[in-house]
């Protein structure tokens, strides 16, 4: 098997485990009963573990390092090499310890956001939001950032993106909807 073939078998099997816990965390929000919830957020927590374990292991560092210098690869698969060592290298900014205790908060957090939604108070849910968005600010920090920490989130759902490029816009909308 080719180094290619290799790292799109690695990253499948990461894709798979990633599968499993969008599996776990549906299941938590529509079928689960709520005793289950702590054991749950345990389960999550370990998938998110073994998933980043996996993704960050050198062995991927080395199959992208041996295709980054290969002259005689396709233009789609050198897209995905630069596509799998843009997540490679952001994974790897991440501990696993935190990537494990993100995953197990935010399990554990839909539980007092739904009791909270449901008695209508937000104070059941106020400090598991106070660590989820201290979360989002350690995050933003391991991966680094320019100007402010929310380009590097912004960063993860549209590459390049900034806080200074996106403001016109919301400017743009809020002057028509105000």
């Amino acid at each position: 098997m080719g180094a290619y073939e290799e790292l799109l078998m690695r990253l499948k099997d990461i894709d798979l485990i990633g599968q499993i816990g969008s599996l776990l965390s549906w299941d938590q929000e529509v079928m689960m009963p709520p005793k289950a919830a702590l054991l749950r957020a345990e389960q999550i927590a370990w998938v998110s573990k073994t998933a980043h374990e996996r993704l960050t292991d050198s062995e991927i560092g080395g199959l992208l390092e041996r295709l980054e210098s290969n002259d005689e690869l396709s233009d789609v698969q050198e897209a995905n090499i630069r596509l799998a060592r843009e997540t490679y290298d952001r994974a790897t900014r991440l501990p696993t310890e935190f990537v494990e205790e993100m995953a197990k908060h935010r399990s554990k957090s839909l539980v007092s956001w739904t009791e909270a939604r449901e008695n209508d108070d937000f104070s059941i849910f106020r400090d598991d939001l106070e660590l989820s968005i201290e979360h989002a600010r350690k995050k933003a920090d391991f991966y680094g950032y320019k100007s402010l920490r929310y380009d590097a989130l912004l960063d993860l759902y549209e590459s390049g993106l900034t806080v200074e490029r996106l403001d016109p816009l919301f400017s743009g909308l809020r002057d028509n909807v105000a």
